[in-house]
């Protein structure tokens, strides 16, 4: 469980004024890459993102969960043509003994995690010793931008990001529902939809689809909205079909599923995805760092509620 300081500080503010500080340039950096996801052509982002290629880091092989630093990393490795998807903290390629080369030195990639610190140094009064979170920002290194990477000290990563099959992860997807206790309903017709009245996603038979991945997609996209219901994070959806408000909304759902899906390691095509979202820009085209920000607040709900095990792979990562 987190504690309550570590809650407060997940949803970090996207939108920082203060651009000399590290975390402002990380914030910067992730707030862009995807404001470029979502406004470039989508014929730059044709090729899926792959589970398998989700950045890791090279010494402790944790994957990077948040998923703007997700972005950001997927994004550093296509636009620079880096071979490996492995990454490394400063301070770990000397404790390592790995070498940054010298002109690679200031080429790092700011990222966002979290660092634990005792709360209370006295060390005869246990019952008040404890630990806050507190955000973060660094940069990373590619394996790339090393002089030399000996094999023998990275090792294979193993993760159940990148093993499981589409229809396991359908499985994931629903186990997600049920957590958050949103009731799903399939039924014939021909559309996909929440109801916030009924906290109900309608959805046709996933034998629908043309793939589980395709049906993944799209109940994240539904479930995101269900993340806006006033017991939830209460979000305005009261707009009526094509006013800016459910633009909005629409633009928070469709950044969130793709979040989401980053995270759980899902197949993507973002070229589909910035499509859709860009369609609905036009109806509110002054809301996108807005609806980034309701976004990672939207995903961050929703992995809350991953009942699969796994690490928490925000924590550390800078050590």
């Amino acid at each position: 469980m987190l504690d309550a300081t570590r809650r407060r500080a997940r949803y970090i503010d996207l939108n920082p004024t203060n651009m000399d500080n590290p975390m402002s340039k990380a914030l910067e950096m992730q707030k862009n890459n995807l404001k470029t996801l979502i406004l470039e052509s989508p014929d730059l982002f044709e090729k899926p993102w792959k589970a398998a290629a989700l950045p890791v880091n090279a010494i402790t092989g944790i994957p990077y969960g948040n998923f703007r630093n997700t972005l950001t990393l997927v994004l550093e490795v296509d636009r620079k043509g880096y071979s490996s998807n492995k990454w490394i903290t400063y301070a770990q390629a000397k404790k390592n003994k790995f070498f940054i080369r010298k002109d690679e030195v200031a080429n790092g990639t700011w990222i966002t995690g979290w660092f634990k610190k005792k709360t209370n140094d006295d060390e005869d009064d246990s019952s008040k010793k404890g630990f806050s979170f507190y955000p973060k920002a660094f940069k990373v290194y590619n394996l790339d931008q090393l002089e030399e990477a000996p094999s023998s000290l990275i090792p294979d990563i193993e993760t159940n990001i990148g093993e499981e099959s589409g229809v396991s992860m359908l499985l994931d997807v629903l186990a997600l529902y049920e957590a958050m206790k949103v009731d799903l309903k399939f039924a014939d017709g021909d559309s996909c939809y929440y109801s916030v009245s009924r906290d109900q996603v309608t959805c046709v038979p996933v034998e629908r689809f043309t793939s589980p991945s395709k049906a993944s997609l799209v109940l994240l996209h539904e479930l995101n909205h269900a993340t806006g219901n006033e017991k939830r994070l209460d979000r305005d959806m009261s707009g009526s079909f094509g006013s800016p408000s459910y633009a909005r909304e629409e633009v928070i759902a469709e950044t969130a599923a793709l979040a989401t899906a980053l995270n759980l390691g899902i197949d993507y095509e973002p070229g589909h995805s910035a499509g859709y979202i860009r369609s609905w820009l036009t109806a509110c085209p002054d809301m996108l760092d807005d609806c980034i920000e309701e976004a990672t607040k939207a995903c961050s709900y929703v992995m809350k509620h991953r009942t699969r095990t796994k690490i928490d792979n925000d924590v550390n990562l800078a050590a």
